[in-house]
């Protein structure tokens, strides 16, 4: 199977991503070079981390998201830090932003839709060495934050607006990123 400028071998799959590229892949729910291992399926805190993403303070993640966030945003990953203060996750437009960050230990989720902020916070310390799973809901004006399954809290921005416009759907995790029109990034508030 021709796909952009390769040929796919038998068991993969022609994609394109967001940014136009082609690449051969294995379908969902397999990996290997012949696509041949089956991934495990496994759920919440017992499925291992086995080569977990690591942050080093300036460095970052960055997604680009093929469908829209500006209405629903759904987010769920496990950290493990000693760190007291760093940003986690990051996405801004030119007024509208959606931050989640660590602040004194505590989970913080920070959002403006466009007609002021809104704020959700989890006070439980989070520095602890210790693996913890987050999982953030935002639906429209409304955000939900829930932690190891045991404590969430919920909030919402003020004002009419329930749209969060981001610049191309683009999502920063372990910082808080602005890409200067040369390329180099202006790293702040790093995660480690």
């Amino acid at each position: 199977k021709i796909c952009g400028d390769t040929t796919c071998t038998a068991n993969k799959i022609c994609q394109k991503n967001a940014y136009g590229d082609y690449s051969c892949q294995c379908p969902e729910g397999r990996t290997g070079d012949m696509c041949t291992t089956v991934i495990p399926l496994c759920s919440g805190s017992a499925c291992p981390i086995e080569r977990p993403m690591t942050f080093a303070g300036r460095s970052y993640g960055r997604w680009k998201l093929e469908h829209s966030t500006k209405t629903r945003f759904s987010l769920r990953f496990r950290i493990r830090t000693r760190q007291s203060s760093a940003i986690l996750m990051s996405a801004r437009g030119q007024l509208d932003y959606s931050i989640l960050q660590l602040e004194r230990g505590n989970l913080l989720y920070k959002f403006d839709c466009g007609s002021g902020e809104g704020q959700v916070k989890i006070p439980v310390d989070l520095s602890d060495g210790q693996w913890h799973t987050i999982q953030l809901d935002r639906h429209g004006r409304q955000a939900e934050l829930a932690l190891d399954s045991s404590y969430t809290a919920v909030g919402v921005s003020p004002g009419i607006h329930a749209v969060l416009n981001v610049d191309s759907e683009e999502i920063f995790f372990g910082a808080e990123v602005d890409v200067f029109p040369n390329g180099y990034p202006d790293i702040r508030r790093g995660f480690e």
